[in-house]
């Protein structure tokens, strides 16, 4: 007899045999011994990822304690029915499954299970279609029509929801990490860690100050378990206090550690500390005792790579195990080995958060690190704005919950009390005081625009801006902008009119800064970034993309963008959704389907998340100086504006590796930037602009006002982007352009948490 599973290799059809031997295992569990081993003996014929899937579909069986779902199984109500109509059969030119699932009344049940297919899952309820899950995984849906619930009083009012409960499709980065935490736990010999944690002393007293624990920090140099973990627990501390006080981690550093660590701790170190530890903070949400793995420096290092929305994934893995059916196994051996350390190792809530922060919490200084429901409390009280994590599934953390440690974890309470709220305002560095404001009667949002919105006509309009601005006179003082500004209309200057350039030497090459009538930005321009700021930029872009910003003959398609961003501008909305059921268990009725569909709330773009955020975190952090120069300059000059921006950017979910970019939500990074005219209507008020390199020509068009900007490298300018059609003249050399924006689409998120407040902390 012919092993069928060499042929289906052969045939590129192993996912079907494994499906098959799914249902063969499903409907008659006593074949198990003799299946695993035929299959096994037809190990040697598999690829690794093939091999895999079998072991796992083996062990599957050989270590849960109850039967699984039926592959294709329906229920409606309490009565059984036929499972699914097959539409159409999975295929390798048509990688897609259609399941039609039958009509449902409000209240109404489907429970449906697709598992070992690699194709996409589209499902239809009531007419509607829905895809859950990438090519290459298994889907799972249950799904209850909940339009009863929905908060509409006409057929046209609202969305009607329904509530699912679908596996979780986890990131790459956060799948390893839980398939790494599991092959740890498998092999760590369990007797060591506990000698390595109960063997060692409590710190020395300090001070109860941030520099204590900075300096605390500082001194746990060593790559060693323990001095990670030393390391982990003082960054928990840290975001712990400065959450409490409510302030960002910079404001932190200038009223309480600015000039304190003689070089050995400085501004830039102390935001990676705070930002490491908001990490770990929604890591061990899904259980404290977890915080114990962060003493292994490889984990450790991926838990610092990750993004919180990647390490949410983690967490609601780790209080719903089931939610992923193909890391059960894996969820496993974690479990099993956090109940053996719990059982030999305790640390008390009182280790990471202060003893104002517990009892502002209610929350009892010296209990276990494994009273899930005080521990939960005191993260579940972190404010990440963005969705809460769901109650957690108490059964399957029930034997952790009822084993008793017999040891302690000797570690000594380093939290101080929270740092004071009333902060002042953060104290100003290489600000330029010496500007010139420009005040005028002109009104942005008047300004017509003229540029045709095809192609082939946009093109033709800048070519005849940058002829007609081929030829124009300077001007040089402030008398002669403030009476060019007098003269124009206020929907801008007139098609005819002839362009004025301001050049470097204008206004003896001062700052300036333009303010409309009501107050808003028309332009500015300020030169004073220092000369090392200046310098470095080039430099780390060429690092950075060493690739890419290099000599091109400019020209339609030759600049290169990276958008750096939140995006909200896509998000689904919560409107009519019923409060009372957590929105990871919501899906409208009404939604067709998309690539990116049921993003609620803002989310990092795929330039930043990508590689890891890899690229991004060395160019910002390269370009540290430069992007805080540019916030004090906005904070200075535009304080109104600034508090605005502010206020945006602190509601965004929790992302220490945006930090640097405050208080925009937006860097974009232009490489051989030469752009026709256009406007940017997303940009929420202005832009700043900072061009870099060496090139000829190149100048900033802003049409409405008639006038040519010529800017040097690593000077910034900021205008209405929003309101003034503007454009670049013909250049030459090697030019790029650092971008710093807001995003308008951000305003719904600030202003209603896309109708998703309910769950929002």
């Amino acid at each position: 007899m012919s092993n069928p599973l060499v042929a289906a290799v052969q045939e590129d059809t192993f996912p079907t045999v494994l499906y098959e031997m799914w249902l063969v295992l499903e409907h008659n569990p006593s074949q198990y011994p003799a299946i695993s081993q035929f299959y096994w003996t037809a190990s040697q014929n598999l690829s690794p990822n093939q091999s895999k899937q079998l072991h796992e579909m083996i062990a599957y069986y050989k270590h849960l304690e109850y039967n699984p779902p039926s592959p294709f199984s329906s229920q409606v109500g309490d009565s059984p029915s036929p499972g699914p109509l097959l539409l159409a059969q999975e295929s390798r030119q048509k990688r897609s499954l259609d399941v039609r699932l039958p009509a449902a009344r409000p209240g109404d049940k489907h429970a449906h299970t697709i598992r070992g297919t690699d194709a996409r899952l589209r499902v239809h309820v009531d007419s509607v279609a829905h895809t859950f899950g990438p090519s290459g995984s298994d889907a799972e849906l249950d799904v209850e029509t909940h339009s009863h619930l929905s908060k509409q009083k006409g057929a046209d009012s609202g969305p009607t929801w329904s509530r699912i409960t679908s596996t979780v499709t986890l990131g790459t980065k956060p799948r390893n990490f839980i398939q790494d935490l599991a092959r740890y736990c498998e092999k760590v010999d369990v007797q060591q860690r506990i000698h390595e944690f109960t063997s060692v002393k409590p710190p020395s007293p300090n001070t109860g100050t941030l520099v204590s624990l900075a300096a605390e920090y500082a001194h746990h140099t060593e790559n060693s378990n323990i001095s990670m973990f030393w390391r982990s627990v003082i960054e928990v501390q840290v975001a712990l206090r400065c959450e409490s006080a409510g302030q960002q981690p910079h404001q932190v550093w200038a009223k309480k550690l600015s000039g304190y660590g003689d070089g050995v701790f400085d501004q830039k170190k102390f935001e990676t500390l705070h930002g490491n530890g908001r990490k770990l903070c929604r890591l061990v949400a899904g259980g404290m005792k977890i915080h114990l793995y962060n003493a292994v420096p490889a984990l450790k290092k991926q838990v610092t790579n990750m993004t919180i929305a990647e390490l949410t994934q983690v967490s609601l893995l780790f209080r719903k195990p089931d939610l992923d059916p193909s890391l059960l196994i894996a969820m496993g051996y974690i479990l099993k080995s956090l109940k053996s350390m719990h059982s030999a190792i305790n640390f008390k809530i009182h280790t990471l958060a202060s003893a104002s922060k517990c009892a502002s919490l209610g929350i009892s200084q010296v209990v276990s690190s494994m009273n899930l429901e005080q521990s939960d409390l005191l993260f579940d009280s972190i404010k990440f704005r963005s969705m809460v994590l769901p109650e957690r599934s108490v059964e399957r953390w029930f034997e952790l919950k009822t084993c008793s440690p017999t040891i302690d974890c000797p570690l000594g309470t380093l939290s101080p009390e929270p740092i004071d709220e009333d902060f002042q305002q953060r104290l100003l560095q290489l600000t330029d005081g010496n500007i010139t404001f420009i005040y005028c009667d002109l009104d942005p949002e008047e300004f017509k625009n003229p540029i045709p919105t095809n192609q082939e006509g946009r093109s033709a309009w800048t070519e005849k801006q940058r002829e007609k601005a081929a030829s124009c006179e300077k001007i040089n003082t402030v008398e002669e902008l403030s009476d060019l500004l007098k003269k124009l209309p206020p929907k801008g200057k007139q098609e005819n009119w002839l362009y004025k350039t301001i050049g470097p030497e204008f206004n003896d090459r001062k700052s300036f800064c333009v303010i409309g009538a009501q107050g808003e930005l028309i332009f500015m321009v300020i030169r004073s970034m220092p000369e090392e700021y200046r310098t470095k930029i080039t430099e780390v872009v060429q690092a950075c993309y060493p690739n890419d910003f290099v000599h091109l003959e400019h020209g339609r398609g030759a600049m290169k963008t990276k958008y750096f961003c939140f995006w909200n501008r896509y998000a689904e909305h919560g409107m009519g959704a019923p409060e009372e059921i957590h929105p990871n268990d919501l899906i409208r009725s009404t939604q067709e389907e998309s690539s990116i569909a049921r993003h609620r709330v803002p989310f990092l773009s795929k330039a930043i998340t990508d590689d890891g955020g890899l690229i991004f975190s060395q160019l910002t952090a390269g370009l540290h100086d430069v992007l805080g120069w540019v916030s004090d300059q906005v904070e200075q000059h535009l304080p109104e504006r600034f508090e605005s921006l502010t206020e945006v950017f602190e509601d965004l979910p929790d992302e220490p590796l945006f930090a640097p970019v405050y208080p925009f939500t937006k860097l974009i990074l232009n490489m051989g930037s030469q752009t026709e005219g256009h406007v940017d209507p997303t940009d929420d008020g202005f832009c700043v602009v900072i061009p870099f390199g060496k090139w000829g020509g190149g100048g900033l068009g802003l049409y409405s006002l008639g006038v040519i900007l010529e800017l040097e490298h690593g000077d910034m300018t900021g205008f209405a982007s929003d309101c003034i059609p503007h454009f670049n003249l013909t250049m030459t050399g090697l030019r790029g352009s650092l971008v710093l924006a807001t995003d308008r689409h951000i305003r719904p998120w600030k202003d209603s948490k896309n109708h998703w407040a309910h769950a929002i902390h």
